[in-house]
């Protein structure tokens, strides 16, 4: 089996972890040897907060990774019990669900509303639009959606993008609202091509994983039809 590649951000992100083991395995060093089985309790509780006391701070994605790792951590030498574990994992599924609504639910709904108050605007000028419609399926309405039409990826590589962003939980719009809003599906495919690794991993990701080879990436077939 092959070892994975050591990082500055690895080597980080594995500190990180065993802060919380040290500082458990600290407090145990410290304490008498031989206790009584109440004293013995004590002293695990007392061990326990010190490794909780490690635990980082719940703000982004890295840390939501680093804090669950960090559990997993502490059932594993001990320091934690099971049971909590299962409480402290519901932390941080609150705080993963609290950074989607503000890093993407809310942009993703404001886009759409900007997209069709700008449908209503052109309606309302009831312009002629001399310029065809592009062969990638979705219809702009005023210039800027235009623009955005022609610098979609080709239909084929949209849906693969918004299927990437769906496992991952991303509530992306239906592909009726995506064909008629070229805005909001620009940018949805910015999301899946520039932002992927940012976002949380795919929900069948402990599942069997394709074979890279018969199916790529499809960030890199949005560049390839771009």
């Amino acid at each position: 089996m092959q070892e994975p590649e050591t990082t500055p951000a690895r080597v980080d992100f594995m500190r990180a972890i065993n802060r919380s083991a040290e500082a458990y395995h600290q407090v145990r060093a410290e304490l008498p040897s031989n206790p009584s089985y109440h004293a013995n309790q004590e002293n695990q509780y007392k061990a326990g907060l010190a490794f909780l006391g490690q635990l980082p701070i719940l703000y982004d994605l890295p840390s939501f990774q680093l804090y669950i790792a960090c559990i997993a951590q502490g059932v594993s030498v001990g320091a934690i019990d099971g049971a909590d574990a299962g409480r402290l994992c519901h932390v941080a599924q609150t705080a993963i669900s609290a950074w989607k609504l503000a890093n993407l639910i809310v942009p993703a709904a404001q886009m759409k509303q900007k997209a069709a108050q700008m449908k209503q605007e052109a309606a309302q000028r009831k312009e002629n639009d001399p310029t065809p419609l592009p062969p990638k399926g979705n219809h702009p309405a005023g210039e800027d959606a235009r623009q955005a039409a022609l610098a979609l990826p080709d239909h084929k590589a949209q849906m693969e993008l918004y299927k990437s962003l769906r496992q991952r939980g991303i509530p992306v719009p239906s592909e009726t609202d995506l064909r008629k809003n070229p805005l909001v599906a620009l940018y949805f495919c910015d999301l899946a091509v520039n932002h992927l690794d940012q976002l949380p991993p795919p929900d069948d990701a402990s599942g069997p994983q394709p074979d890279p080879a018969a199916n790529p990436d499809p960030r890199e077939r949005s560049k390839q039809a771009a």
